[in-house]
């Protein structure tokens, strides 16, 4: 076992250690990257494949500069907050429980981001002449799937979703529009999932 892979297995075991037994926030998000990366990295340097090659000094620098400055960030972020109330979870919920949403004009919204979605999908599809997952050779379409431009739009697959979401747990009542929107959720998941994303 290399210096690396125990420097990386010592510093998850400290973070998964201190987040059970610490009292500290377990999904912090620099946390739960540390908790990727070391695993990642401790697990990549112990070389369990004979497919794996040897890092350059430059691989491991670029990696450094990249995970570095996400955790830059994020202290900047801490730093920025480090005198502010933290609210807990139920009063967040509370007081976002009071927001009135204009349920006709979100259902627009959604229907119409939908709709360029759905555009987009078959623009994308009639360029390239077929979806990734009933091609013959789903790995390289998947890549090559999509024109500019148009190809953007299909990530447009997660927001709708997620304006789903909100639309169910915040808007009482509207059972029509509910089932209009399950019927959008499950067209976007199944099509998005035919791309392979």
């Amino acid at each position: 076992m290399s210096i690396l892979s125990i420097i990386c297995f010592i510093i998850f075991f400290t973070l998964i250690a201190t987040s059970l037994f610490g009292g500290k926030d377990l999904f912090s998000p620099a946390r739960i990257f540390s908790i990727i990366w070391t695993l990642a990295l401790g697990l990549t340097d112990l070389k369990l494949s004979r497919f794996q090659l040897e890092w350059s000094f430059y691989s491991f620098y670029a990696l450094a500069v990249a995970l570095s400055s996400f955790l830059l960030g994020c202290f900047v972020v801490y730093t920025i907050n480090y005198g502010n109330k933290i609210y807990s979870l139920s009063r967040i919920k509370n007081r976002f429980s009071h927001i009135k949403i204009d349920s006709k004009r979100f259902l627009l919204i959604i229907l119409l981001i939908f709709i360029l979605y759905i555009i987009s999908y078959i623009v994308n599809t009639l360029a390239t002449g077929d979806i990734p997952l009933f091609s013959r050779h789903p790995a390289e379409l998947r890549v090559e799937w999509g024109i500019f431009g148009f190809g953007l739009l299909t990530h447009l697959a997660p927001p709708i979703l997620f304006f789903i979401v909100i639309f169910f747990s915040m808007i009482q009542n509207c059972m029509k529009e509910k089932l209009l929107l399950l019927v959008v959720s499950m067209i976007t998941f199944s099509s998005y999932f035919c791309l392979l994303q």
